[in-house]
C-alpha cells in the first residue's frame, strides 16, 4: 500500500504533522470565537489572537490568510454546530411532534444562551465586514430556512415538500424566529430560556395550523409554478 504524505513525515509528540496543523487551527479558531465574541471584529487584533491561543504569527499564517478569513471559518463553525445539534431532533423518531419543535428550537436558542460569544459573532460582527463574508451570513440564513422546511414536513408530512419549497412561507417563518433570537440578545437575555423556546414554539405552531388549513392552496401555489 502506498504511504501518505502524513505517514511518510515523522512524528513529533505522538502526532503526524498535519495531525498537529489541525490543533493549532482549533486553537486559533477558538481564540477567535473569544476576541470577536468579546471585544468584536474591528478591534480584534491578530496578535490578539495569537496571545490568547498561546500560538505565535507564524503559526496564524499557516492557516488562515487574514483576520476576516479567519471570521469566516469562526462564523462557520457556529452555523454548522447549531444546525446540525438542532437538526438531530428532527432525526429522532420516537419523539411526538411537539417535542421536535421545542427541542430544534430549544437548541437553537440554548446554545445562543450559553454561550453569548457566539450570539454576538452569529447576528453581528459578521455584518458588512466583506462580500466574502456576507455570502456566509446568507448561506447561514438559507440553512435555517431549510431547517424549518424540513421541520414543518416533518410535523405535517401531508403537506408536500415541493409545494412548500414553491413559497416563501419557509423564508417568512425563519426570519421570525432569527429576528426574535436578535433582539432576544440585544434585550441582554431579559426573558428566560425557557419562555423565548416557548414563544418560539407558539410562532411556529401558529404558522402549523394555518398550514393545515392551507394544504390545498400550497397544492395550486405548486402546480401554478
Amino acid at each position: 500500500m502506498k504511504k501518505t504524505k502524513q505517514n511518510n513525515i515523522k512524528k513529533y509528540g505522538g502526532l503526524y504533522a498535519g495531525q498537529r496543523v489541525d490543533i493549532r487551527r482549533k486553537k486559533l479558531i477558538q481564540a477567535g470565537l473569544e476576541s470577536f465574541g468579546t471585544l468584536g471584529y474591528t478591534k480584534t487584533t491578530i496578535k490578539a489572537i495569537c496571545k490568547i491561543s498561546g500560538l505565535t504569527e507564524r503559526y496564524f499564517y499557516e492557516s488562515f490568510k487574514n483576520k476576516e478569513e479567519l471570521l469566516g471559518y469562526v462564523y462557520q463553525t457556529i452555523v454548522d454546530e447549531i444546525t446540525e445539534n438542532a437538526m438531530n431532533y428532527l432525526i429522532k423518531p420516537s419523539l411526538k411532534p411537539k417535542e421536535i419543535i421545542e427541542g430544534a428550537f430549544g437548541e437553537y436558542l440554548g446554545a445562543l444562551w450559553k454561550d453569548q460569544r457566539r450570539a454576538r459573532v452569529l447576528y453581528f460582527e459578521v455584518l458588512g465586514v466583506s462580500p466574502e463574508i456576507d455570502k456566509k451570513y446568507r448561506s447561514a440564513q438559507d440553512r435555517m430556512v431549510d431547517l424549518v422546511s424540513f421541520l414543518i414536513s416533518k410535523i405535517r408530512p401531508e403537506i408536500k415538500r415541493e409545494s412548500l419549497n414553491a413559497t416563501i412561507i419557509p423564508t417568512g417563518l425563519a426570519g421570525a424566529i432569527i429576528f426574535m433570537a436578535e433582539r432576544w440578545v440585544l434585550d441582554n437575555y431579559k426573558t428566560p430560556l425557557d419562555d423565548i423556546v416557548r414563544q418560539a414554539v407558539i410562532i411556529f405552531e401558529s404558522f402549523e395550523k394555518l398550514l393545515k388549513i392551507e394544504t390545498d392552496l400550497l397544492d395550486k401555489l405548486h402546480d401554478s409554478n
